[in-house]
């Protein structure tokens, strides 16, 4: 199954978060605009093939990071 846009939006900021970049920086290191980065990070705006594949690219992760199931943790 594949991620929706809002799970691969969720899973782009927090990478990019965890390894410190801010947004208009990387967005510019993806060739995008910080409007368009931070509406695919909302998931109110849908990720291009190739817009992913630069994102995952500079951080250092492959498509497919971003394109799997989320797993999920039980709690006990």
């Amino acid at each position: 199954m594949v991620s929706s846009d809002f799970t691969i939006g969720h899973k782009v900021m927090l990478d990019r978060h965890w390894q410190g970049h801010e947004r208009s920086a990387f967005a510019k290191k993806c060739y995008l605009t910080p409007d368009s980065l931070k509406r695919i990070e909302l998931g109110t705006r849908k990720v291009r093939p190739h817009e992913l594949y630069e994102i995952a690219k500079q951080l250092g992760r492959t498509m497919e990071h971003f394109l799997e199931k989320p797993v999920l943790v039980e709690r006990k």
